[in-house]
């Protein structure tokens, strides 16, 4: 399915360096309001969300917004407050933590099954632009990894040190690996994602295993400098032979890095 878009939001795309070995064009950087182009400006946007809607009563949920403890809504905590009561009024657009796998992964429902496939997925991104970028970085900015600052490495799919002479035929397969990798981690992603691929599981039902499809109706990503945070995910859950619910979820991304 396509997603082809105009949009005023983004940095511009620019080629390598001359004589890089790097393929991939670069996105730089930046931040702009979200506007669509009708060929002579720019034409601003009213920017959607993804929210809960029962499939049965049709009644809509918004998910949270800031509270404290006391639920107050938009009430900060105050000055005295502990870190883990600022991560949990942060909640609101962090999104929770992802539980942990039961022993029966049949016992739990669909979609935190979905959350949890999702979450493998988004930290095989987030390492695969990591090793990407430490890459780039080590190739262009000529530093000395003995004495000069590096990035440190990811044990989790990045290349041992020391790396190989950036213009060698070492250095230049780890390149070409690397974005392989990346246009790879990037197709999964997409796919998993795509309205349009329904997502089949088997769970416990009252008792009794039942095939369960769950379609993703929306998926929205935060990101920092590139990298996914936390997702919020909206989805309709159908179990064969019985009925329709909704489902909705928003978690934060732990070990962003972890999984290859």
């Amino acid at each position: 399915m396509s997603h082809k878009s105009v949009t005023h939001k983004l940095g511009p795309i620019k080629s390598q360096p001359p004589g890089s070995p790097f393929k991939l064009p670069r996105r730089y950087p930046g931040w702009y309001p979200d506007a669509d182009d009708n060929g002579s400006g720019r034409i601003d946007l009213y920017l959607e969300e993804a929210i809960y809607q029962d499939p049965v009563n049709e009644k809509f949920k918004p998910f949270p917004v800031p509270a404290t403890g006391s639920a107050k809504s938009f009430e900060e905590p105050d000055a005295a407050a502990s870190p883990k009561e600022w991560l949990d009024f942060n909640q609101w657009i962090l999104g929770g933590s992802i539980p942990a796998a039961p022993v029966n992964i049949e016992d739990e429902p669909a979609m935190t099954t979905l959350i949890r496939e999702l979450a493998n997925h988004v930290r095989c991104y987030n390492a695969s632009l990591y090793r990407l970028r430490r890459l780039h970085y080590y190739a262009h900015t000529k530093n000395n990894p003995a004495a000069d600052p590096m990035p440190p490495r990811n044990p989790n799919g990045d290349p041992l040190d020391p790396l190989p002479t950036v213009g060698t035929k070492p250095f230049n397969a780890l390149v070409t690996d690397a974005e392989n990798d990346w246009k790879a981690v990037t197709a999964k992603i997409g796919a998993f994602v795509d309205e349009a691929m329904p997502h089949f599981y088997k769970k416990n039902i009252l008792g009794k295993l039942r095939d369960v499809t769950v379609n993703m109706v929306a998926a929205d990503m935060v990101e920092v400098n590139g990298y996914i945070t936390s997702m919020r995910v909206v989805a309709n859950v159908l179990i064969v032979g019985g009925e329709v619910g909704g489902s909705s979820s928003h978690v934060s991304v732990s070990s962003a890095f972890s999984s290859m």
